[in-house]
C-alpha cells in the first residue's frame, strides 16, 4: 500500500503505540504530522522520522481540548494542505 502524497495526522504519537502508526504510515509514504500533548517529545519523534529521509512534523496538542484541536487542524492546514488520515 502507498500512501504517497497523502497527509496523516497521528493523535498520542509521541511514544508507544502512536509513535508506532506515525512511524508505519511514514514508511507508507504519508506525510506524517505527530501531535502529543508533549510537543517537545511529538518533535523528537518526528526527528526520528525524519532522519530517515522521510516526511514529518511534531506538534503540541491536547486533544481534550477543543480550541488545540482547532489550532493543530489549522497547522497542518497551512503546512500541507489537506489532512487524509
Amino acid at each position: 500500500m502507498t500512501l504517497a502524497h497523502q497527509v496523516a495526522l497521528v493523535t498520542g504519537a509521541a511514544q508507544g503505540i502512536g509513535k508506532a502508526a506515525a512511524q508505519a504510515l511514514a514508511e507508507a509514504g504519508a506525510t506524517v504530522v505527530l501531535a502529543d500533548i508533549a510537543g517537545d517529545k511529538a518533535e523528537a519523534a518526528a526527528e526520528e522520522i525524519r532522519a530517515t529521509q522521510l516526511r514529518a512534523l511534531g506538534v503540541q496538542a491536547d486533544v481534550g481540548d477543543v480550541t488545540d484541536i482547532d489550532r493543530m487542524v489549522r497547522l497542518v492546514i497551512e503546512a500541507y494542505g489537506q489532512i487524509d488520515r
